[in-house]
């Protein structure tokens, strides 16, 4: 009997189940959460009206803020080095279970670092909310807060990876039966 050759994973049909799609998608979703503002704050306060957008690796100020304010923002800024790092771990982890698609016990040990990732990422989100929230209001301005997109977005992925695992879990049971009657 002939060897069949290997084909290309775009060719593969392992490659095109759900589980393959989910992963794209919770790829596509770390991917945006490094590039959109996760919390924005709106100030209004002695210095005039003062808009703050947290994102992961800076916060920006349009409008002047006090010392109190920078000084209380400045001591938080550790939370999106943090996170910034284990989005991009999730994120990396995620890649490495899509090279690795057709070893389904290596795809549902990394897909489980990734939910145990994205938790803790949930987590210092909550954190950053209440931190950075009363670090804006250091001085007592005035602030209402306002999430952005990266605040939702491992949300979904979470979701999505959770829908991932079980689709793995189903191929690996569908493989053992296939190999009960062999």
């Amino acid at each position: 009997m002939a060897d069949t050759p290997k084909l290309p994973f775009y060719q593969d049909p392992q490659f095109y189940r759900a589980q393959t799609y989910g992963l794209l998608v919770v790829i596509v979703l770390l991917a945006l959460t490094l590039f959109f503002p996760l919390l924005s704050f709106t100030r209004t306060g002695p210095e005039g009206v003062q808009r703050l957008d947290v994102l992961f690796n800076r916060i920006d100020a349009t409008g002047a803020v006090g010392p109190a304010v920078t000084e209380a923002l400045q001591a938080h800024t550790w939370v999106l080095q943090v996170l910034q790092v284990l989005t991009a771990f999730a994120l990396g982890a995620a890649g490495a279970s899509l090279i690795r698609y057709r070893q389904l016990k290596l795809l549902l040990t990394n897909t489980g670092i990734v939910l145990i990732t994205l938790v803790g990422v949930l987590g210092l989100r909550v954190y950053a909310t209440f931190a950075f929230g009363a670090a804006v209001t250091a001085d007592g301005a005035e602030v209402s807060r306002s999430f952005g997109l990266a605040y939702f977005t491992p949300i979904v992925a979470l979701l999505v990876l959770l829908y991932v695992r079980q689709q793995v879990r189903k191929d690996q049971q569908r493989l053992r039966e296939s190999e009960r009657f062999y």
